[in-house]
């Protein structure tokens, strides 16, 4: 299967900007921005631009947009343009938009939102560019869940953005199809960029620092769109995840140990390369099945193993003297590792797989774990509680990339 085609591209934001077929609305923050700036997501017509002079916008409610088509949102810069949420008391995101085609969310931030920063819902073709979303002051549980959430979406391009502070994920894509997540910066989140149940994505050159997890290639059952794959994950710097994880109670991203690189879970067809994973204090990367979150799954057609997982060209390196977080799963098994075995594992294989693939007790040569060039890293089958990579020392077949119009 060939990587999907995005359609969004450099070109795509542009249109916006130039665009026109529709009015330029411009706004200046004032007491009546509320009622505004909700007022004209209401009436925005096809190929409008919404223009937000610099300036702190105060919302008492969350905003909405639905139904639109080639609508440009802009501001003056992430950090001149800011709508702050700090005095909100109804709904449930800073800004909602849902079904709609080609729209365009730059150069502005979303601060202190109630809920979700800002969630987009069924649109086809959704661009963030330069804007930043974030929670202020020390880490939060009562802090929204997601920063940028896409979800449901197709054709999603996030370049430049700034995500801090979110109880869940900073940037998070979810059940989405064609998307790209380019140039990036993801800290103080729990998760700092989440992929999830989607298919074809290119995560690049991107920086994940002080999350409690740097990057994540999740898949989970009980939703919609199930079993993603067709993930690539490369030049980026997931160094120095080391923030405590303060996720809610029962949030599934709760597990996930302060300390962790990049974690691969039940996904198929990764492939992770070229990017520098370094000192992040529990481990640097894990490859797992959902077992490891020791819930049970009752959804027929989820499929619970990780397979066809490409690791190669990586740059791995541990500060030894950092501590493991204890207080998750995961992070109890590297410790008791460090403790009594002296082991510093770079990269973590739960060691579970789908029994549906083998074939005469092995996984076929395309739906192997492989791991090539990472340097004189120390891997470990966390099953057998073996080192041995020789099994892993295997090839697949490259993803072809998502395709960007020029």
């Amino acid at each position: 299967m060939k990587a999907g085609t995005v359609i969004l591209s450099l070109f795509f934001a542009a249109k916006f900007v130039d665009a026109q077929t529709g009015k330029r609305i411009s706004f200046k923050a004032s007491e009546n921005a509320q009622k505004e700036v909700q007022t004209a997501l209401i009436k925005a017509g096809d190929g409008d631009t919404l223009f937000f002079s610099a300036g702190v916008y105060r919302f008492r409610a969350g905003l909405s947009m639905e139904g639109k088509s080639n609508v440009a949102l802009i501001g003056e810069g992430n950090d001149q343009t800011i709508w702050s949420f700090s005095g909100q008391t109804a709904g449930a995101e800073g800004l909602l938009v849902k079904n709609g085609k080609n729209i365009l969310l730059k150069d502005f931030a979303v601060e202190e939102s109630k809920g979700d920063a800002i969630k987009v819902q069924e649109v086809d073709g959704i661009a963030f560019d330069g804007v930043r979303v974030e929670w202020l002051g020390e880490a939060d549980s009562a802090n929204g869940a997601y920063g940028l959430y896409p979800v449901s979406c197709q054709n999603v391009w996030i370049n430049g953005c700034v995500a801090r502070g979110a109880s869940d994920a900073g940037i998070y894509v979810g059940q989405s199809k064609n998307i790209v997540v380019k140039n990036c910066l993801a800290e103080k989140n729990v998760a700092g960029i989440e992929i999830e149940n989607s298919f074809y994505a290119d995560v690049f050159d991107n920086v994940a620092t002080n999350n409690a997890g740097g990057i994540l290639v999740f898949d989970m059952p009980g939703l919609t769109i199930k079993n993603g794959g067709f993930v690539r994950v490369y030049r980026n710097q997931c160094v120095k995840n080391n923030h405590a994880n303060f996720a809610p109670a029962g949030n599934i991203v709760g597990m996930v140990p302060a300390g962790t690189g990049v974690i691969v879970m039940a996904c198929s067809n990764v492939e992770i390369f070229d990017n520098l994973i370094e000192n992040n204090a529990t481990m640097n990367m894990a490859i797992a099945s959902f077992d490891v979150t020791q819930k049970p799954v009752t959804d027929p057609e989820y499929v619970a193993y990780p397979s066809a997982i490409y690791v190669y060209n990586n740059k791995f390196k541990q500060d030894r003297t950092l501590k493991a977080d204890e207080t998750r799963i995961l992070g109890q098994a590297v410790a008791l590792l460090r403790n009594e075995q002296r082991m510093f594992p770079d990269v973590i294989y739960d060691g579970m797989t789908n029994t549906s693939l083998l074939v005469n007790g092995k996984m076929p040569q395309d739906q192997r774990i492989c791991l090539q060039n990472n340097g004189n890293i120390l891997f470990l089958n966390l099953k057998e509680l073996s080192v041995d990579i020789t099994e892993h020392n295997c090839e697949l077949k490259k993803i072809e990339p998502a395709k960007v119009r020029k």
